[in-house]
């Protein structure tokens, strides 16, 4: 059984002093109509866990998120959210603001890889590390966001929220 996760982006609106869901959609060949895009369709648990735990053992340090402020989104997105937290199997449900996550990947370029072979036995031995699949989340986001928001180049990154959270 593996771990998925569920991202939602909001862009802050100025007058309604609100955060609105960001929505790009993708054509369903299958049942012919428009279905909402993944931001990250995939699964990497250990970048799950680098977002919910983190420590420096590892390189992916603390990632700054908070829990989520409901009182901060258009009232149909907290709706979405509130039914989404009583869904049995969902949990670790936070957000982060784009500026702060470009933060945390320039601090955190590189990871431990555990996937490569080491030898630690050897006196010189160095973990070998891996670019933080973390950063390449933020670059993803930012593409969508590209597609998605016309005016995505003309707003600071702390316009820009992304909510999280896991299930099983």
């Amino acid at each position: 059984m593996g771990v998925d996760i569920h991202i939602k982006l909001f862009k802050y609106n100025e007058k309604e002093n609100i955060f609105e869901k960001i929505t790009l959609y993708r054509w369903d060949k299958k049942t012919g109509k428009y279905q909402e895009a993944d931001v990250f369709p995939g699964r990497d648990s250990e970048m799950f866990n680098g977002m919910t735990v983190g420590d420096d053992i590892d390189g992916y340090g603390y990632f700054p998120s908070s829990p989520i402020c409901l009182n901060s989104l258009f009232e149909l997105d907290k709706k979405e959210i509130e039914e989404d937290m009583k869904t049995m199997g969902y949990y670790d449900f936070n957000e982060i603001n784009l500026a702060e996550m470009a933060l945390y990947c320039d601090r955190h370029k590189k990871v431990v890889d555990y996937n490569a072979e080491w030898n630690d036995e050897d006196p010189n031995f160095i973990k070998p590390t891996k670019d933080n699949p973390i950063c390449s989340l933020f670059e993803q986001i930012c593409q969508y966001l590209s597609f998605a928001d016309d005016y995505w180049d003309f707003k600071p990154l702390s316009y820009y929220k992304v909510i999280f959270y896991f299930d099983h």
